[in-house]
């Protein structure tokens, strides 16, 4: 496995670490969809999100960016499109999520996410940020 990093991915440090400590190969260059894909088995792309906040965002006011990509993967790369988000909790308690910096309450966040399963075929998988690169790692070798 050869893991493509995208060259604008922010905030990823403990992801390059993890990959640098286990010996893991990787590059870094600009992905067309997401943030981590093998180049040597590209079925599917990790998208990171530093957590739900990031999540909301994408899902609200850049909804139309965020399912552009979406169809990148899909279409352009002939690959699945995965969300990693960094919280340490499972899909069912997105529902109870609250943050005073959006007015999106988790139920909403919810079905959003529900819809985006459905609709796009969005795998969504949650880690605490100090495992994120062994989650991408397995996400990747799932396919």
């Amino acid at each position: 496995m050869i893991i493509q990093v995208d060259s604008r991915e922010k905030k990823n440090n403990e992801v390059i670490e993890y990959f640098d400590e286990i010996g893991q190969k990787y590059f870094v260059s600009k992905v067309p969809a997401g943030d981590y894909i093998d180049v040597k088995n590209p079925k599917i792309v990790v998208d990171l999100k530093a957590g739900l906040l990031e999540l909301a965002n994408n899902l609200t006011r850049k909804h139309a960016q965020f399912r552009e990509e979406i169809r990148k993967a899909h279409e352009d790369m002939e690959c699945e499109f995965a969300v990693l988000i960094r919280e340490d909790i499972s899909l069912e308690d997105v529902k109870t999520w609250q943050n005073k910096n959006t007015k999106l309450k988790g139920e909403q966040l919810y079905k959003i996410m529900k819809t985006m399963e459905e609709r796009y075929k969005v795998h969504w998988f949650f880690c605490n940020r100090k495992n994120a690169g062994e989650n991408i790692i397995k996400i990747l070798k799932k396919v």
